[in-house]
């Protein structure tokens, strides 16, 4: 009967600790952790709040060694670049913490950042921080917010 008990405990335990973690940010929810400072590839401490532009702020989560990176780079560029033109400020954040030391390293984003010609903030989410809270869980995987600081939009590039 001890037994039985034991394994009831532990799959109810592992159901709830699977089903009931932070599923991340709900449409309508706010931007959170604006203020947190972030290392910019410039070398710079930045903020998302400070990235933020009248017409909002675009945050996608991204790397330099993904594949599915690296196959829609000319779309992430595009983007990035049609958000700026139209007053949204624009920020990536790179939470790939397993590849720190090899493609992934500060050093490899400036780099890869300069190659792809970025001309918006590309950022450190130290130890997944960011990523956890919004809910990323892939890359690239965007959120957009309004000038309020609302999400509007969560998912895909091309969505």
């Amino acid at each position: 009967m001890k037994k039985v008990l034991y394994a009831v405990t532990l799959a109810a335990t592992t159901f709830f600790a699977f089903t009931t973690g932070n599923s991340g940010l709900e449409i309508g929810g706010s931007l959170p952790r604006p203020d947190l400072k972030l290392k910019d590839i410039s070398g710079k401490e930045v903020t998302m709040k400070a990235m933020m532009k009248p017409n909002g702020l675009l945050v996608m989560f991204s790397c330099n060694t993904c594949p599915y990176v690296m196959r829609n780079q000319s779309r992430t560029n595009e983007i990035c670049n049609y958000a700026l033109q139209n007053n949204i400020g624009v920020i990536l954040l790179n939470s790939n913490e397993a590849y720190r030391n090899e493609g992934d390293s500060f050093e490899e984003m400036q780099s890869y950042a300069k190659e792809q010609g970025y001309n918006w903030s590309y950022a450190v989410d130290k130890n997944n921080e960011l990523a956890d809270i919004f809910g990323a869980d892939r890359t690239p995987e965007c959120f957009l917010f309004d000038k309020n600081s609302k999400l509007v939009y969560h998912g895909a590039i091309d969505d």
